[in-house]
């Protein structure tokens, strides 16, 4: 078997970050810790570890969360009993090796709509650092567009801290990823957004004003053709009518 010539940088800081990026003109790809779908290396290859730009922390201040693109999805809503409902999402997304090695970056790259943490995190509202040269945008333009793939990295996701959150979810055994799921954010202006799963494809939301009725039957047109080998779309619906009652009696809104 031929050898392939593959380059490997560390850089410590981030102007010399930027000039490796300089120097190899878009050839690169960034490695962001834990990937468990690694894309194939080919001849030429130049791979960029960011491990050590400190990229891996999470700082609260005034009600104003920054999360970086490292951090490690078990560090995510921690210590905190605001969070208890996304905690319980994220402890089914995998075991406890995958959720403590997988960076939020990486989780990213591969997340589809059946991930619990994924329609939580969908539900707050979170803007995205893109490097190189991304730019600033929402979580929903991310994951549609061409930058969730190596040759770019989330060097810092932020967000303000919600008022309440609640999450339900219907699965075939409690551990299992859901067959149908809403995660409910009230904000602190009182804005409530929703956000469902439990279909592979990505499916919308709901945002119900300050002082809104909140019309849980506008969750079922969120679930219009979802027909898969797990569920049927009738099914979905009236399972995510009842599971978005739930979580706003949860937030005290019914």
């Amino acid at each position: 078997m031929d050898e392939i010539n593959i380059q490997y940088f560390r850089p410590q800081s981030l102007d010399e970050l930027e000039a490796l990026i300089g120097e190899h003109d878009g050839s690169f790809l960034f490695l962001t810790g834990g990937d468990y779908n690694a894309k194939g290396y080919q001849d030429g290859d130049v791979l960029i570890d960011l491990q050590d730009l400190q990229m891996d922390s999470i700082v609260e201040e005034d009600g104003f969360i920054e999360i970086g693109g490292l951090v490690p999805l078990d560090a995510l809503f921690k210590e905190d009993a605001l969070w208890a409902d996304f905690r319980d999402a994220l402890r089914i997304e995998g075991g406890w090796n995958i959720r403590n090695g997988l960076s939020l970056d990486n989780f990213l790259r591969v997340a589809n709509g059946r991930s619990p943490l994924l329609t939580c995190l969908r539900a707050l509202d979170i803007n995205l650092f893109v490097q190189p040269e991304g730019g600033v945008m929402a979580l929903d333009e991310y994951l549609s567009d061409e930058y969730n793939w190596r040759d770019y990295f989330i060097e810092k996701v932020s967000l303000n801290k919600p008022k309440a959150v609640a999450y339900e979810q219907v699965a075939r055994s409690p551990k299992d990823l859901p067959i149908v799921n809403v995660a409910v954010v009230q904000d602190q202006d009182d804005t409530i957004v929703v956000t469902v799963g439990g279909h592979e494809a990505l499916l919308g939301g709901l945002l119900f004003e300050p002082g809104t009725v909140i019309e849980t039957e506008q969750v079922r047109e969120l679930f219009v053709d979802t027909d898969d080998a797990w569920a049927s779309a009738e099914y979905r619906q009236d399972v995510a009518e009842s599971l978005l009652k739930r979580c706003i009696a949860k937030l005290g809104l019914a």
